[in-house]
């Protein structure tokens, strides 16, 4: 089965600073909805929107006139909002080490198209990275986020700034971007525990159907409504599971919930749950249910997966 979520290319990555606040760490989108494609449009929750971020002026980063390394780091900062990455590097290279640091110079390596040279420096910088403490606290109080956005397959836009939540969102793309599978679900199972966000629960499904964990996907799902398209998504995945452990009338209950809303849900999406619960009535020996189901999906698209044979072998 054709997982949403998919190891491929990511990016391109842009970097910059900002005022601002950012509830989460990391946001998706431009604005209050998300197009997902082969999933549908979603209003995001309202600490997943992207932030109000507010040019920084000028006079933010004369704040600072010693030699201390606050003042180091946001000449930095200056030089990553100019795009003078080099000087970026190079303010950043002859500063402490810091967490805060790492993670920037990790950004730096995104940005020359270095990823593989990224995910050590965004891995150090998470042994120690807190978010208020020492440059933390120092760069919360002026309110600038220094931040990097990319676009994920299968196509969704996600801004990251210097904060554990934020980091680890990226590091997840990232190593799921090189197929390191194992390392990206550790992560996204860390941030699943806060909730509050769909795509990223639908991102730890994936993984976890993908290792055979059945029954921790239906611990996940098993309370959950059909409110919004990613739901939908969801409970495809929950009535699979539930048909893999073995459930099929549990898992009918599931595949129809799944199905019990269309508006707003990507044809493609609606398709792949009827083709699954199709199959199901074969396997249930309700045979007249999966000829007729089969039947709506072959004179919609007689190419779609392999409807198009099992047409023929029903005639």
């Amino acid at each position: 089965m054709d997982p949403f979520f998919k190891p491929g290319e990511i990016g391109p990555f842009e970097g910059g600073v900002a005022l601002g606040e950012s509830p989460r760490g990391y946001w998706y989108g431009q604005g209050r909805s998300l197009e997902i494609p082969s999933i549908g449009v979603v209003n995001l929750p309202r600490d997943l929107v992207r932030p109000l971020l507010r040019p920084v002026f000028p006079g933010i980063f004369s704040h600072c006139s010693d030699g201390s390394y606050q003042c180091g780091f946001l000449w930095a900062l200056k030089a990553y909002q100019e795009g003078d990455n080099l000087s970026a590097f190079l303010f950043f290279q002859e500063g402490q080490d810091s967490p805060q640091v790492a993670a920037m110079m990790g950004f730096l390596m995104l940005l020359q198209g270095k990823m593989r040279g990224a995910i050590p420096f965004l891995e150090m910088a998470l042994l120690e990275l807190k978010d208020d403490e020492g440059l933390g606290a120092f760069l919360k109080e002026l309110g600038v986020i220094p931040y990097i956005t990319f676009t994920y397959p299968p196509g969704i836009k996600m801004g990251v700034s210097v904060t554990p939540r934020g980091v680890r969102a990226l590091l997840a793309r990232l190593y799921r971007s090189i197929g390191a599978l194992a390392a990206s679900r550790e992560i996204l199972e860390r941030l699943a525990m806060g909730g509050g966000d769909p795509l990223l629960l639908l991102e730890l499904v994936e993984l976890l159907y993908h290792d055979g964990e059945y029954d921790r996907v239906v611990e996940l799902l098993q309370d959950l409504d059909n409110e919004t398209p990613v739901d939908s998504a969801l409970l495809y995945y929950l009535a699979m599971s539930l048909e893999a452990s073995g459930v099929s009338r549990l898992a009918l209950v599931a595949y129809n919930d799944a199905l019990r809303k269309r508006r707003g849900r990507d044809p493609l999406l609606l398709r792949r749950i009827r083709y699954r619960r199709a199959l199901l009535y074969e396997r249930m020996g309700k045979k007249g249910r999966y000829r007729q189901e089969m039947a709506r999906l072959w004179r919609e698209d007689r190419h779609f997966l392999d409807v198009g044979e099992r047409m023929t072998g029903l005639f």
